[in-house]
């Protein structure tokens, strides 16, 4: 049930969010127009404290939907050269050989392209979208050694293996890394 509410809606190779902001957003168009009956009901009756309450509430719903349309403005598509994100009216077109650094955040990776002027990391939504793609391009690079961490950082695992590979099996993308999480566990146990 779940994986059916937050699976990602395909439209021509464009992933957008799935069911669950659609329902939310609908839930609270139904519960605001109900909302708005009880307005008029208070203001026809002449009821003070019934129009301001529901009033109230409304512009609250309101608020609530405008930023739930906002927050799922967004679209994703990718190929084996690039990425494009669209979240709200901006447009990230990133290529993979341009990716310079990721770096884990919750239900979400950033990356940093090196062509970015404002040197500003790009979050894209693992939950919301299935960005297998380039989840495994990260990978293959962190493998090939792109991604060097500090030397002030996490010295065993200077190339920061471990770190993907813990991350895409903590996020249930371990079966697009199989053959890293072996070399991993054959690293470890030597």
């Amino acid at each position: 049930m779940k994986k059916k509410i937050y699976e990602p809606k395909y439209d021509n190779g464009v992933q957008k969010p799935g069911k669950i902001a659609g329902f939310i957003t609908k839930y609270l168009i139904i519960i605001d127009v109900i909302l708005l009956i009880l307005l008029v009901s208070g203001a026809m009756g002449k009821d003070s404290e019934v129009t301001f309450v529901t009033g109230g509430l409304i512009i609250f719903v309101f608020a609530i939907i405008l930023l739930l349309k906002h927050s799922y403005n967004t679209s994703y598509q990718e190929n084996h050269e690039y990425f494009i994100i669209n979240i709200g009216k901006k447009e990230h077109k990133i290529k993979y050989e341009n990716i310079e650094n990721w770096k884990p955040t919750f239900n979400e990776i950033s990356v940093l392209d090196k062509t970015n002027i404002k040197n500003e990391y790009v979050r894209v939504n693992i939950v919301l979208f299935k960005p297998e793609i380039l989840l495994r391009t990260l990978a293959d690079m962190t493998f090939n050694g792109n991604f060097r961490r500090s030397l002030d950082g996490n010295l065993e695992d200077l190339y920061r293996k471990e770190e993907i590979v813990a991350y895409l099996y903590n996020n249930k993308y371990g079966y697009l890394i199989e053959d890293y999480i072996e070399k991993v566990k054959d690293h470890s146990n030597t």
